[in-house]
């Protein structure tokens, strides 16, 4: 299996969860869940059950998709969003942790500011994989071009 699949695996391994986290999350009844996001300013349960759906969306995409380079175009727009996203909460100079697994963090008895920490380092793996393989596949086109003229 080349190494770009492998990647988009662990990709989707790493949606799946983090978007069950979310959707389950916003399932439940902590306060947390009824406050207002800080840059959307919607619930952050309607926030956590749309990015838990979008990113199980994206993951069901990626495991049923054969077009790699549509896949790791896909990883890369959405971990802009992501990026944009945490940039917007700094801009707004939110002190708190990401609250990216919702309640999950609570469940398994993992601190919000390391929770935080592994969820910046994974959308670090996912925009550098993402983009280190798409600038693969433009160099690789760019060399079929250059022999065929």
């Amino acid at each position: 299996m080349k190494a770009e699949r492998r990647f988009i695996l662990a990709v989707v391994v790493i949606l799946f969860v983090t978007g069950a986290a979310k959707c389950l999350s916003a399932l439940g009844s902590q306060e947390l869940l009824v406050l207002k996001d800080p840059l959307f300013l919607i619930s952050n349960r309607a926030l956590l059950l749309s990015a838990g759906i979008v990113e199980l969306l994206l993951a069901a995409y990626l495991l049923a998709s054969k077009d790699s380079l549509m896949g790791l175009k896909a990883i890369a727009f959405h971990t802009s969003l992501i990026a944009i996203y945490r940039l917007g909460l700094v801009l707004l100079r939110t002190t708190k942790p990401c609250g990216c697994l919702g309640t999950l963090t609570q469940a398994i008895h993992l601190s919000p500011e390391n929770a935080d920490r592994i969820m910046k380092t994974i959308l670090c793996f996912m925009a550098i994989g993402s983009i280190t393989f798409l600038i693969k596949h433009f160099r690789d086109c760019s060399r079929v071009e250059a022999l065929s003229v």
